[in-house]
């Protein structure tokens, strides 16, 4: 566990490599994956979101999933808009 904490990992994130690769696809259906992605990413902040300050201050590992889950779908939305506004 020490050691686990002091150490970061690398990031291995396969969802960034489809999104890197969105621009291959057609806007109507970039926005429509892009937009089922933002309603489950929705459900995933849901799961967190009821758990209280407390149980959060006690696990500070599901508070860094939360906030996690929160930023995707914060950047999953705006990407959304930009591309939109490119249209």
């Amino acid at each position: 566990m020490r050691q686990q904490l002091a150490m970061v990992q690398p990031m291995e994130n396969p969802d960034c490599i489809a999104l890197n690769m969105i621009g291959s696809l057609k806007t109507d259906e970039s926005i429509q994956l892009l937009e089922e992605r933002v309603q489950r990413l929705a459900e995933r902040c849901a799961t967190f979101d009821v758990l209280s300050d407390d149980i959060r201050a006690i696990h500070p590992g599901m508070d860094l999933m939360r906030q996690q889950a929160h930023l995707e779908l914060k950047f999953t939305r705006a990407l959304i808009q930009r591309i939109k506004s490119e249209e």
